[in-house]
């Protein structure tokens, strides 16, 4: 599991750290505080050797193909300086060094170089939540390559956290197809909430790139689910998180997601809520670990708690 980060020079990050994740956390604060930044860091810095390759794949999950200065953003304050990020998992410290600018060269999209690239990086997945970001295409893909055994596991957690019956879930003519008692219907008749779910545990169970210890990055994921699914949501992802060694970072602007996810992991003994706020003093972004019981305590004392600066 990644347990320490250290980023330089990327994105908004002049030089941040973050150090004690656990298997599951949960990101937090105000808008603009880093919070995409730093799964977004995250996700570079298991590029150990395809960086280059990566860049590519944050435009596209930024849905910026037409930003021509995309590249240059990348690195902070578009400095032309080397993007340096330090990783601590299971005990063993990785160090990813970039070299700016890229030649763009280099990185032409699609190619046999890239589709190579993308092989020694995608023990991380990644989504940030917006529906363009992971094609139907996609989605099929991944799917497809799961087993019937995994399609009918998705199919059960869906129920259990939703409570809608779902007798299978298939695809046909290029579309997920959802089977109800009732119906049949491609999964963009249903709600954003069993969209997103289903992308989620797709990533879960999916083995693209033959990683057996996975990392998944979710952002803002509360997007589209009903505070009252929040209980269920975390207590499956908690079980399933362990069932598959998949070490999970998600953001948040939810109270009710936040509070939900602390009660989650006070019963699991395990998970933390990082917040991550702009230190004006020092015009640094900074970020701070709480654990279950003391964020319990903030969340019931603190009136405006909204994973803010505490």
């Amino acid at each position: 599991m990644l347990q320490n980060i250290h980023i330089q020079n990327f994105r908004c990050f002049e030089d941040f750290e973050a150090n004690g994740f656990e298997r599951i956390n949960l990101i937090g604060g105000k808008n603009n505080s880093g919070k995409t930044c730093l799964l977004e860091g995250i996700f570079f810095g298991n590029a150990v050797q395809q960086p280059k390759f990566v860049i590519v794949e944050l435009r596209d999950q930024r849905n910026a193909a037409q930003d021509f200065e995309f590249y240059k953003n990348v690195s902070y304050q578009k400095r032309i300086k080397p993007i340096i990020i330090q990783t601590v998992k299971d005990g063993e410290i990785y160090k990813l060094k970039t070299i700016y600018p890229f030649d763009n060269s280099e990185i032409n999209f699609p190619s046999k170089e890239w589709e190579a690239g993308r092989v020694n990086y995608h023990r991380t997945s990644f989504t940030l939540n917006n529906k363009d970001n992971i094609s139907n295409f996609k989605i099929i893909e991944l799917f497809n390559d799961l087993n019937e055994e995994k399609k009918d596991k998705i199919c059960l957690l869906l129920q259990n956290i939703l409570e809608i019956k779902i007798n299978k879930i298939s695809t046909e003519d290029e579309l997920i197809q959802i089977s109800t008692p009732n119906n049949k219907l491609p999964i963009y008749y249903f709600g954003d909430a069993l969209q997103n779910i289903f992308k989620y545990l797709v990533s879960f169970f999916s083995s693209v790139g033959g990683w057996k210890n996975k990392i998944l990055l979710i952002d803002e994921i509360e997007n589209g689910i009903h505070y009252s699914v929040h209980y269920d949501l975390w207590k499956n992802l908690f079980k399933l998180s362990k069932e598959l060694n998949v070490q999970i970072f998600a953001t948040t602007h939810s109270l009710e997601m936040i509070q939900q996810f602390n009660k989650v992991a006070k019963e699991a003994g395990e998970g933390a809520y990082f917040e991550m706020f702009r230190n004006e003093e020092e015009n640094k972004i900074k970020c701070i670990k709480h654990e279950a019981d003391i964020l319990e305590y903030e969340l019931e004392t603190k009136e405006n708690f909204r994973g803010e600066q505490i």
